[in-house]
């Protein structure tokens, strides 16, 4: 979980302030309560908090994320490449918390 707690952590605070390095877009100022919630969900885990029921919240959290960003990636009013930068970290944890669920069950 080590991991997850990591890519969360940097999601959350590249959300929580993306609005700022994009000179207050509308697009990038929605990014900032999905930050704030992958910053929370990153510390917990990494204070050791980590349990199977945090790993699914933080899992749909993260796909419900990343579905948003890749239904609507044409009226997002973010940059491109922090789009689809954003949609491969969350990709890969995607990836690392479905195989920490599978491990635990």
């Amino acid at each position: 979980m080590g991991s997850s707690s990591f890519l969360l952590v940097f999601l959350g605070v590249w959300h929580a302030t993306e609005f700022i390095m994009d000179r207050g877009s509308s697009g990038a100022r929605k990014l900032i309560p999905t930050g704030i919630l992958f910053l929370a969900l990153g510390v917990l885990i990494a204070l050791g908090l980590a349990s199977p029921l945090l790993a699914a919240v933080s899992l749909g959290a993260v796909l419900g994320s990343l579905g948003y960003l890749l239904i609507n990636r044409k009226g997002v009013d973010i940059r491109r490449w922090v789009l689809f930068a954003s949609v491969a970290i969350q990709s890969v944890l995607v990836f690392v918390l479905v195989r920490y669920l599978i491990a635990t069950f």
